[in-house]
């Protein structure tokens, strides 16, 4: 496999809305997305912080016929809900997804203008002043019924920190298991963190281990946050 970097002048992307959670990193999604239209018919975009445990062959052949992109739904309908009352779009009560995991099709995401109109939308002050998750919020108004919901199995969300929820020598139940294929670890502890030496940073350790970063120590804690 060839690992390819791209450095990319970020200048412009920096003027659009971000928070302490959300860098501007976010918008790198639109920036890939234009860059490899006509050079491929699509692209798995993945966060930062997904871990690959399992076979992305089912993505190649996966028919998206006329929606813009594949995704996998975040929460439930009582979730949907209050999504589509926030972002004043009604569409949305028939399912809300999470933009770490998309499968986007690249021509259709162009027939649409889709990065035009996000741009656009992240300039209107009536906009950015529903948003709460900048870009996926952003999406979730724009795509309804150009969305296939797939399985869970390709955004297996859990956050490290429910693990301290546990007393000692307890595990805590997570929902990852042999046919996850992305395991999306949410919250503010990585499994490349010191500290999250929990069961479900396992599925991480293990691919480390098998990369040319196996012998990069973890991150240590830095802030009284990280410490505590």
């Amino acid at each position: 496999t060839s690992i390819t970097l791209y450095n990319v002048n970020c200048e412009w992307l920096k003027r659009l809305p971000s928070t302490k959670n959300w860098s501007y990193a976010i918008y790198f999604r639109f920036i890939v997305v234009d860059y490899f239209y006509q050079q491929l018919d699509r692209i798995v975009y993945l966060d930062s912080d997904i871990v690959c445990n399992g076979s992305l062959q089912e993505l190649i052949t996966l028919d998206l016929k006329e929606n813009i992109v594949a995704a996998v739904a975040e929460g439930e309908a009582p979730w949907w809900e209050k999504c589509a009352q926030r972002l004043d779009k009604q569409e949305i009560k028939e399912g809300y997804f999470n933009s770490g995991f998309l499968l986007i099709n690249l021509e259709n995401w162009h027939k649409h203008d889709i990065t035009k109109k996000t741009m656009e939308m992240l300039s209107n002050p009536e906009v950015t002043n529903r948003i709460s998750y900048p870009d996926q919020d952003i999406l979730n108004i724009l795509l309804p019924g150009y969305i296939l919901f797939i399985d869970k199995k390709y955004n297996t969300q859990f956050s490290i920190n429910y693990e301290l929820k546990c007393k000692s020598g307890e595990t805590y139940p997570h929902p990852i298991n042999d046919s996850t294929v992305f395991i999306h670890y949410i919250g503010p502890t990585k499994p490349w963190h010191e500290w999250a030496v929990y069961p479900s940073s396992q599925y991480f350790y293990d691919a480390k281990a098998q990369s040319t970063w196996k012998d990069i120590p973890l991150e240590k804690a830095i802030s009284s946050t990280q410490h505590r």
